[in-house]
């Protein structure tokens, strides 16, 4: 277990962009678990404006927006409707290699080859690759020897990972959203990881479903700033009502694009009523789960969290009310972990 938090910790501090700051002290006793505010936690980890009030839920229907917020949400939703609105790329080199690593019987010397056509991907390859989790007494020199270490379904995580984070945060004009944003989609994918074997479904698979859940964000992110670089002004409760009225059609047709398999594809444009799905409603019901844990965990109020026992995912997921409370201490560890990071790296 020491093993793998390390290595969480090393693949953290690059995805997020932090660096130590020498050698820690020791932990001392582990105390009970306290929920704080995500916001405040979300802010050390990503040093800029100050963090952005929560943008999911329903709450934003109904907040105020005078005619020129209300006409750019409208305006939005009929580009999104007839398909004629800008998607961010991922980079090229990202689509080949994990449409590549996806393929049965792939030749590991053509990844490779790709791989090092990008020198940060490469960097973070060998970097991880000789971190605690994977090293050996000899470590890795070259790209070949890191892929053998990390396996493809690994190598395909750690390039999302890498590729979704520059994506979203090159959106400069809006980077206290884009922060929250990237934020949220890394939590969500930590925390479906760690429940991931609870609800029988392979880690790296629901690391993915949790990083990619709500890819719709980051297509609105970019026709926001588009908006932006026209002068107009784009206030939180802006954001918050085009995301929660938009994102899900945003998502399907950006994860399309990025040519993501089918079940990604119908997880991001549907899941948050997962029941809906009826194709992949355990995929989606993960990513609702998930991200409702991390929702929750944001506020100071432990009876709330606890209630999320009842909420309907688990019926889709098939786990019984006997060890629901188990996912729910699993998904309170990874959330602290990453916090516990934060802090110790703000320190």
């Amino acid at each position: 277990m020491k093993d793998i938090q390390l290595w969480f910790r090393s693949v953290m501090d690059r995805l997020l962009g932090r660096k130590a700051k020498g050698k820690k002290a020791p932990a001392g006793p582990r105390s009970k678990p306290v929920l704080r505010s995500k916001h405040s936690a979300s802010s050390e980890v990503a040093p800029g404006p100050p963090a952005v009030p929560n943008l999911d839920g329903k709450r934003w229907l109904t907040e105020s927006l005078n005619a020129d917020e209300a006409a750019l949400v409208e305006r939005i939703g009929e580009s999104i409707a007839s398909g004629k609105f800008e998607l961010p790329h991922l980079p090229a080199t990202t689509l080949a290699l994990v449409n590549l690593a996806g393929k049965p019987g792939v030749d590991v010397t053509r990844v490779v080859e790709l791989i090092s056509s990008d020198p940060s991907l490469a960097g973070e390859l060998l970097r991880v690759s000789n971190s605690v989790l994977y090293s050996t007494h000899v470590p890795a020199s070259t790209l070949n020897e890191a892929v053998m270490r990390i396996g493809l379904r690994g190598l395909r995580t750690l390039i999302f990972s890498v590729s979704v984070k520059g994506t979203v945060m090159k959106m400069k004009d809006l980077s206290q959203y884009s922060k929250e944003v990237w934020r949220q989609a890394f939590s969500v994918a930590t925390i479906a990881r760690k429940i991931a074997p609870l609800l029988e479904i392979e880690r790296e698979r629901a690391f993915l479903i949790g990083l990619l859940h709500d890819v719709g964000k980051i297509a609105l992110l970019a026709m926001l700033s588009k908006e932006m670089r026209r002068g107009t002004i784009v206030s939180p409760a802006t954001v918050g009502r085009v995301f929660y009225t938009h994102h899900e059609l945003a998502g399907s047709r950006l994860a399309e694009k990025w040519r993501l398999d089918a079940e990604l594809v119908s997880i991001a444009g549907q899941h948050h009523n997962c029941k809906a799905n009826q194709e992949y409603e355990r995929g989606a019901a993960l990513a609702s789960l998930a991200h409702k844990l991390d929702l929750h965990m944001g506020f100071d109020d432990e009876a709330s969290y606890r209630g999320l026992v009842r909420c309907p995912e688990f019926e889709s997921l098939g786990i019984s009310e006997g060890r629901r409370m188990a996912v729910l201490d699993q998904a309170r560890r990874a959330y602290e972990e990453q916090e516990s990071e934060a802090h110790a790296m703000a320190a």
